[in-house]
């Protein structure tokens, strides 16, 4: 995978270029055969950390450094999520469908959308083809069992990257 690159001169320049120059390199992310670094990843992805700590002064300020801040309040998803959740597995699915992935919810094969087999096999198919992962911080940290758990379910960053190719898809059309 490729790190992404500050422009040393545009740094010199400005305070805001580095956060700038990281935040538009990501700018159309995901995009299938995606070789960025996960924008989760902000020493990867080209964040300082003194970026990061600039956040922290004024407490409340938006986070203008990260390449991509979540822009949306879907909840967390696993397999046979449904219930009070099936109206965001629904709209999982419709997403899907709109990237071209079939999915059990979508063909109307399964009416109470519950997160099955056939709805994370979507998912797990976007996500290789887009090179997403979610973050697995929370999940147990970046190890093995910390990936393997992260992978296990819809998060934040698997719906913010699936939400975005699936409005850039609905406005080509």
């Amino acid at each position: 995978m490729s790190t992404v690159v500050i422009d040393p001169q545009a740094a010199a320049t400005t305070e805001a270029a580095p956060a700038a120059s990281v935040k538009s390199a990501y700018a159309d992310w995901p995009q299938p055969g995606d070789e960025r670094e996960q924008p989760w990843d902000h020493q990867k992805a080209g964040v300082t950390r003194e970026q990061l700590d600039a956040l922290h002064e004024e407490p409340g300020s938006p986070n203008t450094v990260s390449p991509i801040v979540i822009g949306h309040s879907m909840p967390v998803l696993s397999s046979g999520s449904g219930g009070d959740q099936s109206w965001a597995v629904g709209e999982l699915a419709r997403r899907l469908n709109v990237l071209g992935i079939k999915t059990s919810v979508g063909t109307a094969q399964n009416p109470f959308s519950i997160l099955d087999q056939s709805v994370m096999a979507g998912v797990e198919r976007f996500r290789e083809e887009h090179n997403v992962a979610e973050d697995p911080t929370a999940f147990g940290g970046n190890t093995a069992a910390g990936r393997a758990r992260a992978g296990a379910h819809v998060g934040p960053w698997t719906w913010e990257a699936i939400i975005r190719a699936s409005e850039r898809k609905l406005a080509e059309a």
